[in-house]
């Protein structure tokens, strides 16, 4: 199966929303997504970008710089919401999503760090990211979600 991945085109929206919604049972509004997509689509520092599979989009994954002021010779790339079709899950699909933000990072952004997060139960993608180099040892990552009562 013949893998490429491009960045995400606006006729490729509703496609690539469908397809996330399925793989983590989510429910968003198309709306606020395309909301997203039109302010960002044209800023140098986010890539959304899509795994074309069969003539179909079989995988996205989100990254974005952050350019930090008193490092900021390099952008920090983070990587956000890997996402890929049930059907193509195991067959190499987000290891390419990765590798292509890996390449974007490093020679045309020259970043010295990727770094993403993922949900602690899904430990399946935790052996799919250590498997393409990613350590969860080094660094320890507080999130705090703004729209929740603080835990007690």
């Amino acid at each position: 199966m013949k893998i490429t991945i491009e960045r995400l085109k606006p006729e490729d929206l509703e496609e690539t929303f469908a397809m996330c919604m399925r793989a983590f049972r989510e429910e968003h509004d198309i709306a606020d997504v395309r909301q997203v997509y039109e302010r960002r689509k044209d800023d140098p520092d986010y890539y959304f970008l899509v795994a074309r599979a069969d003539g179909r989009i079989a995988g996205y994954t989100t990254m974005a710089l952050i350019w930090d002021l008193f490092d900021g010779k390099a952008p920090i790339a983070t990587i956000w919401y890997v996402c890929v079709d049930e059907i193509y899950r195991r067959c190499g699909i987000a290891k390419a999503l990765l590798a292509e933000a890996e390449r974007i990072a490093v020679e045309e952004r020259q970043s010295e760090m990727l770094l993403l997060t993922c949900a602690e139960k899904n430990t399946s993608a935790h052996e799919l990211y250590r498997k393409a180099g990613y350590s969860d040892k080094i660094d320890r990552a507080f999130v705090k979600y703004l729209d929740e009562e603080p835990a007690e």
